[in-house]
């Protein structure tokens, strides 16, 4: 893996981390094709080795597990066409088009967006679904930029499809202290400002997804390699889990990865338009 195109520069104490896998690791990749003798073969190897090193010690295993879904369309019906496809495949092998021709049409949304300075939001509205974005209002200020008037003013000057909050990406200056407290209260103070005006007014936005990089990373290389200002953002977790008791609209919340390629985007573009996936 390596860094997105768009991701030129970084700050000197967030290097990109060296991930390596093994050839019975590589199968277990959440891209391309499913083999289940091999996947079976290589996560035990992979569980052994961790039992091993974690027997005696005390831990809270996480298990994720991947889920192949297709890329989103621009009328946002591909996901049907996957699970009738698994309902019923025998409709797609009586030689005939699969899947069938779409003549649905493309609504057009509008999208907000609190942009991180790497290019991941640059990326995404680049490979959106052709014809959904509709007006694209980018915010391309630092989080500590913003004030509360001028954030309740923006989420509330009409009402939005879709707001993206990736300010969370960026990291701090360094991985002092200072530095990491002073990222971490200006960005929970601008979602903060976003949460509130959407608490008051549940009209403003229909969906709103939160970006965060490697904040559930569990490999060492990158704790060791980026510090804890890896962790700076991670507060945006609980909080998101807190605001959907207290905000009525959908939040989907998106940790990706440092090493996200250029063509990998289109994985995470289909997640933040794909509605069935809120």
């Amino acid at each position: 893996l390596g860094p997105s195109s768009s991701a030129t520069t970084r700050p000197s104490h967030a290097r990109w981390p060296r991930m390596t896998m093994g050839n019975d690791d590589e199968c277990l990749t959440m891209f391309g094709e499913q083999n289940g003798p091999k996947i079976k073969s290589a996560y035990e190897k992979v569980m052994n080795e961790k039992s091993a090193a974690m027997n005696g010690r005390m831990c809270w295993p996480n298990e994720w597990y991947p889920e192949h879904l297709p890329l989103e369309s621009a009328t946002g019906n591909s996901i049907y066409f996957h699970l009738q496809a698994k309902a019923d495949p025998l409709s797609a092998i009586d030689g005939g088009q699969w899947p069938q021709v779409d003549a649905s049409e493309v609504q057009q949304e509008d999208v907000l967006i609190f942009s991180d300075s790497w290019g991941y939001c640059k990326e995404i509205l680049a490979q959106a679904p052709p014809g959904r974005v509709g007006m694209a209002n980018v915010q391309t200020k630092a989080a500590s930029s913003y004030n509360e008037k001028e954030v309740t003013k923006l989420v509330g000057s009409q009402s939005w499809d879709l707001i993206i909050f990736a300010v969370g990406i960026d990291p701090p200056a360094s991985n002092s202290v200072e530095d990491i407290h002073k990222q971490q209260d200006a960005v929970l103070k601008l979602y903060l400002c976003i949460l509130k005006k959407l608490g008051d007014d549940m009209s403003r936005c229909k969906r709103l997804v939160v970006i965060t990089v490697d904040i559930f990373a569990e490999e060492p290389e990158i704790h060791e390699e980026c510090g804890v200002g890896l962790m700076t953002n991670s507060a945006l977790f609980g909080m998101s889990n807190t605001a959907r008791y207290e905000v009525q609209c959908p939040i989907q919340f998106i940790d990706t990865e440092w090493a996200l390629r250029t063509e990998n985007t289109k994985y995470l573009v289909a997640e933040i338009f794909r509605h069935s996936s809120l």
